[in-house]
């Protein structure tokens, strides 16, 4: 319960990649975790789905870096 009060409070400090980074491996350590601790194993799909997961992150990285994001202009209200 600390962990996740503890995650929550410091996304607000956070910048979106880093927790969008965060958010998507979480998968993947609760299965480095059952595996190691817990002796489970994984089935093919399940492998898969880890590699597809690894993937997209890799390759959302890359281009996130080659293509940064430009904040929008802000339009101001114009009441008159």
């Amino acid at each position: 319960m600390i962990g996740i009060v503890t995650q929550l409070a410091a996304v607000i400090h956070a910048k979106p990649a880093d927790v969008a980074l965060v958010f998507n491996t979480e998968p993947m350590v609760s299965i480095a975790f059952a595996w190691v601790m817990l002796g489970e194993t994984l089935s093919m799909v399940q492998m898969t789905g880890v590699a597809l997961v690894i993937g997209a992150i890799y390759t959302g990285a890359r281009l996130g870096a080659s293509h940064p994001l430009k904040p929008l202009a802000s339009k101001g209200n114009k009441d008159s």
